[in-house]
């Protein structure tokens, strides 16, 4: 561009001092001002519109830039409220360095174009100047930003760290304390106290839930931090053990509820496949979980188990009488 710029600038010095502003013939004189004048604008008025353009460009390059300098601003003096989002800013600072090393490239860029404009002695304005200067000195604060957000990242690092280890020791004691729940739980029995013992363990169930969710949030902040993740053991042991009492309960009150709509409701509307897949899936999970229990928790079990098997004998009957291909001289039949 600077290039083109000075050849056009010759051109019109070349038509100014070697162009003859007359020819004279043997019979005529012709006048060679008006092309040369023609040609001299041509050349001059290129040159300023090439001019003009590099000036416009550059300038819209200087305000994208600042853009982009203020937004990496923004997201870098962004306070960070969890080990997460500090893993995220801290990413994001490896990541733009790339785009701070361009950005830079596009300022020195625009430094030397403002360099060929001052050569050609072209009028810049002070609106493209002040911005020229504001680009310029981006570079110099964005290393104070990056300085102060790299020390808010060490202080958050120990912070968070902090908080980690409070949040793990309380984890081992809220652990502890469904144990303790789920001990006393295992006392229970009384199976027509279904819908109490229901409500218990959705409570607990609940509280491991949440006590999980919570173990694999402090594992994966651990894993930011570069540290072993630890175990809980306990946890997993509540969750195995509890699992029987939570089958118990849950089969207990999915058959005790179905009962008198089944034994009192509209026999039509009875679907047979469906019963029977309900009370083979409970008569399962009850011979499991039998095997599994002790106590007060195995005379439930024992007494469920035996109130299905009870069941289980309607089931033929329940299946014959509900055939789709029954018909009314059927019926009349068994009446």
């Amino acid at each position: 561009t600077e290039r083109e710029i000075q050849r056009l600038m010759n051109l019109a010095d070349c038509v100014e001092c070697q162009s003859e502003n007359q020819v004279a013939f043997k019979m005529i004189l012709v006048s060679c001002y008006s092309i040369k004048g023609t040609l001299l604008d041509m050349a001059l008025h290129l040159r300023t519109r090439l001019l003009q353009q590099l000036a416009f460009a550059t300038h819209d390059q200087n305000l994208f830039i600042c853009e982009r300098y203020a937004d990496i601003q923004e997201r870098l003096q962004t306070e960070a409220n969890n080990a997460e989002e500090l893993d995220a800013l801290k990413k994001y600072l490896a990541e733009s360095q790339e785009e701070l090393r361009h950005l830079e490239g596009g300022i020195e860029h625009s430094s030397n174009v403002f360099d060929v404009l001052h050569n050609a002695q072209y009028e810049i304005s002070d609106e493209a100047s002040t911005m020229l200067w504001r680009t310029a000195y981006w570079p110099q604060i964005m290393v104070t930003i990056v300085r102060e957000s790299e020390q808010r990242m060490q202080q958050g690092r120990v912070r968070f760290m902090d908080e980690l280890r409070h949040d793990q020791s309380q984890l081992f004691d809220d652990v502890e304390a469904i144990a303790a729940v789920v001990d006393q739980f295992a006392e229970y029995g009384d199976i027509d106290a279904v819908e109490e013992r229901l409500v218990y363990v959705q409570d607990i169930e609940g509280r491991i839930k949440k006590a999980r969710e919570q173990a694999e949030l402090y594992n994966g902040r651990e894993e930011l931090f570069g540290q072993k993740p630890t175990d809980y053991p306990q946890l997993t042991s509540i969750t195995k053990s509890f699992e029987p009492y939570s089958v118990l309960w849950k089969t207990c009150a999915e058959f005790t509820r179905s009962l008198p709509e089944w034994m009192d409701g509209p026999f039509t509307g009875l679907d047979s496949e469906l019963i029977a897949n309900d009370v083979d899936r409970w008569f399962r999970s009850t011979a499991k979980v039998v095997k599994q229990l002790k106590g007060e928790p195995l005379a439930a079990a024992q007494k469920l188990k035996q109130r299905i098997e009870n069941f289980q004998e309607h089931i033929p009957l329940i299946t014959a009488l509900r055939n789709p291909g029954l018909r009314d001289r059927h019926w009349k039949k068994m009446s």
